[in-house]
């Protein structure tokens, strides 16, 4: 019974599917299956589980109880997402979909279930809610190879915890309509602009991305764009390592686990890193020299090794609640 109705419901989501292929002025946002729990690797998108198009208005936690109601009734109770995905321009009623999405993986998410974004941008307004939301609920973010980031998705991606651009991440000054659905004046247009670069600015800052993003990404013609090269996603903070979250870690570890494993921690990690490097100066792949500084590191700080995992069960408690609606 349950293969039937798991049949019936992927030919549904693949027709649903090739109606919002049509519709690609609106972001698709999804919920990714966990294979190993689920059975499967689909993508649910969430509009799948309502008759009526979402908008702000839209009744979000009971739309997420009925999706989650239709994942446990098709793939199970134990059934587990791997993740969100966003696909497509960013619109008005995007942000009401990664609500909606966050609420469904409130119960159901594998540990550090990410963010993937696959945009060209959207609404300048839409993307820093989105980009806060994700932050709060303390989403990693990947662009996957072959994948981009534009525009103001790069607002979504700097939020992110840590960050993976396997895509192209990309900036230019934004459309007219980025900034309003409405239609407005070249006055009122640089009006807005005045407005909303120092509001940017700010936003970046918060997750510690250098305000001068703002100047370059102001800079390019909006029919154009500016590929970040590695050095320029570095250089802006907005490589791997998002600075706000990495220190708002390190005062939870002292908060948690005391100062003295904070110190400990630093001198284990460093005496990692100078392995990792000798080892691959010597030409050993990253299996290799990772298994055996990690062993050799453990050996030199035992009493960390010990520590470890202790810290991290008390202060993955704390994490478990980050999907929990508000």
């Amino acid at each position: 019974m349950r293969f039937i109705l798991f049949s019936i419901f992927i030919v549904l989501i693949c027709l649903n599917g090739f109606v919002l292929a049509s519709q690609q002025k609106k972001a698709i946002v999804t919920v990714v299956l966990n294979k190993e729990s689920c059975g499967s690797y689909s993508a649910i998108p969430i509009s799948y589980s309502t008759d009526t198009p979402i908008s702000e208005n839209t009744d979000i936690p009971m739309v997420a109880k009925r999706l989650n109601q239709q994942l446990d009734k098709v793939f199970g109770v134990n059934c587990k997402l791997s993740g969100i995905e966003i696909r497509g321009l960013i619109s008005d009623n995007t942000l009401s979909k990664v609500q909606i999405a966050t609420r469904v993986l409130s119960n159901r998410a594998v540990l550090g279930a990410p963010l993937w974004l696959d945009s060209r941008g959207g609404l300048v307004s839409e993307a820093l809610k989105i980009g806060d939301l994700i932050a709060s609920k303390e989403f990693r973010v990947l662009v996957r190879f072959n994948n981009k980031c534009f525009s103001s998705c790069v607002f979504i991606y700097a939020a992110g915890i840590y960050r993976t651009p396997g895509g192209d991440i990309g900036i230019h000054r934004p459309f007219s309509y980025e900034l309003s659905v409405e239609s407005i004046s070249y006055p009122e247009y640089l009006k807005k602009y005045e407005v909303l670069t120092p509001i940017l600015k700010n936003y970046f800052a918060k997750y510690g991305v250098s305000p001068s993003v703002v100047d370059d990404m102001n800079v390019v013609l909006s029919d154009d764009i500016r590929i970040l090269s590695k050095e320029d996603l570095n250089s802006y903070g907005l490589g791997n390592e998002n600075v706000a979250a990495k220190e708002f870690e390190k005062a939870k570890i002292i908060q948690v686990c005391g100062l003295d494993f904070h110190n400990l921690e630093l001198k284990y990690k460093l005496m990692k890193e100078v392995c990792s490097q000798k080892m691959k100066n010597e030409g050993k792949v990253w299996i290799e020299y990772f298994k055996e500084c990690t062993a050799y590191s453990e050996g030199i700080f035992p009493k960390y090794a010990q520590q470890r995992t202790t810290c991290w069960q008390k202060i993955n408690v704390a994490k478990s609640k980050k999907y929990e609606p508000k």
